[in-house]
């Protein structure tokens, strides 16, 4: 089964998450914190479609390439500033 996107960014109450090709990065804020902080969890939903299982620490490449495509993708749809 085709996926109907290869990737989508979701952002509400400061909460972050991006599916990008079968992985998906989120991150979870927690008010009066700073964003820098937030721990970002990875899930390869192909593999795991409950999100069971945080891989962030066994791919941490992987996770910060989707921090960093969520803030590109943030950029590009008018997300930015946090807040």
């Amino acid at each position: 089964m085709r996926d109907p996107r290869d990737t989508q960014f979701f952002c509400m109450r400061g909460n972050r998450a991006i599916y990008h090709k079968g992985w998906k990065a989120v991150a979870i804020h927690k008010k009066r914190t700073d964003y820098e902080e937030d721990k970002w969890e990875l899930y390869h939903v192909a593999q795991d479609f409950s999100e069971s299982t945080d891989v962030s620490e066994r791919y941490p490449e992987k996770t910060a390439e989707l921090k960093a495509l969520w803030w590109s993708e943030a950029e590009k749809y008018g997300s930015l500033p946090l807040r």
